[in-house]
């Protein structure tokens, strides 16, 4: 009997590596033929090094209708080529043009798709944020049947889709992240030499990247000896990007050290005291569940996705969205708190070994795959 196809479809492959290689590679171990499709930027060699077939296919957004068609088109005749049985669409773009075609297809190809969160255009009450959550709301339910399967990271989202009649509640399923290893990530004692408060994203509005500054800025001063430190690049293909001057402002103000983009996550939350992600919303972040791992308490937004990756007074602290001096009270109160910021840490640790780990969100995937 030949071997089960699963195709990975994403928007890069930087984002395939950091979020769902070690399905790929557990596919891999299990006798499965594992491609995936996407823009690839730097790590093609690496990936298809592992065992994993790759095809280039450039699907990130255009206002360009007819290119838009063309990669349609594309992704049309590699699923008649690679004709996989299962399909495991991430992202939105992905997941809506698979989805679609899917609909045109006579072969039974199984059919799994991974909302990471809802993203920037369900955010704010403009009539233009109204128009594009209508616009993709619109899209998912002409992108889905009652075939697909449709993986989440938190619950406010799932409750979403079945509230607005896209899905069915036997085709949702709740699957916390994409997990941690923890292992690499393990736990250790911080250092109180000086305390470190750290944010690790992308320089995005939506991240909370503003108040993050603003939040520095109120504490440091009063307590100068608490450092600041921002660990993440632009992304200038998103609207919500922080401009280069604005960036450029910051520094000049000197309130925060600015590391850019770093690899080595685990040594990095090893050496901070706090992680701070002030985001809008998010699937569930993947930052987060790693600082718990490490052993590091957590301040962040009572926003869904955020409020999901921590225990509220447990293992770090909640703080309304889009309000600094909130977030630089719950800082300090950290801070200054050497008993309290150990006791989350411990807390958090436990949270991750029970909730998070890497070897749990693989099974649940695979059950997912073999089951549905």
């Amino acid at each position: 009997m030949k071997n089960k196809k699963i195709l990975f479809l994403v928007n890069f492959d930087s984002f395939f590596i950091s979020h769902r290689l070690p399905i790929a590679k557990e596919a891999i171990k299990k006798g499965y033929e594992v491609h995936l499709a996407c823009q690839f930027t730097k790590s093609q060699d690496y990936i298809e090094s592992l065992g994993i077939k790759t095809h280039s296919l450039e699907i990130g957004i255009t206002n360009n209708i007819a290119l838009e068609l063309s990669k349609i088109s594309i992704l049309r005749n590699l699923l008649i080529n690679v004709s996989p049985d299962i399909l495991h669409s991430i992202t939105i773009k992905p997941i809506i043009y698979s989805g679609i075609l899917l609909k045109t297809f006579k072969n039974k190809i199984k059919f799994i798709s991974a909302i990471s969160g809802l993203g920037s255009m369900f955010i704010g009450d403009s009539l233009s944020s109204h128009l594009r959550k209508f616009f993709f709301t619109l899209a998912y339910r002409l992108a889905f049947n009652n075939k697909v399967h449709v993986i989440f990271q938190n619950n406010d989202d799932k409750i979403f889709f079945i509230r607005k009649k896209i899905l069915k509640n036997f085709q949702c399923h709740l699957i916390k992240g994409s997990g941690v290893d923890l292992n690499k990530f393990h736990y250790e004692v911080e250092s109180i030499s000086s305390i470190k408060v750290i944010f690790l994203g992308r320089l995005l509005k939506d991240k909370g990247i503003t108040e993050f500054i603003d939040s520095a800025r109120l504490t440091r001063n009063i307590h100068p000896e608490i450092k600041f430190f921002v660990v993440g690049d632009s992304d200038y293909n998103n609207p919500s990007s922080i401009s280069n001057e604005q960036i450029l402002s910051w520094k000049d103000e000197g309130i925060v050290e600015f590391l850019g983009y770093k690899k080595n996550i685990n040594e990095i939350l090893r050496k901070a005291n706090i992680v701070v992600l002030p985001s809008y919303r998010e699937g569930l972040p993947k930052v987060l569940i790693e600082a718990a791992s490490t052993g590091r308490s957590v301040v962040t937004t009572n926003v869904p996705g955020c409020r999901d990756a921590i225990i509220n007074n447990k293992t770090g602290l909640l703080v309304p969205v889009k309000d600094s001096e909130a977030l630089h009270k719950a800082i300090v109160r950290l801070a200054l708190n050497n008993d309290l910021r150990l006791k989350f840490g411990k807390n958090g640790r436990k949270f991750a070994e029970m909730e998070f780990s890497i070897d749990d969100v693989v099974r649940k995937h695979f059950h997912l795959y073999e089951n549905v």
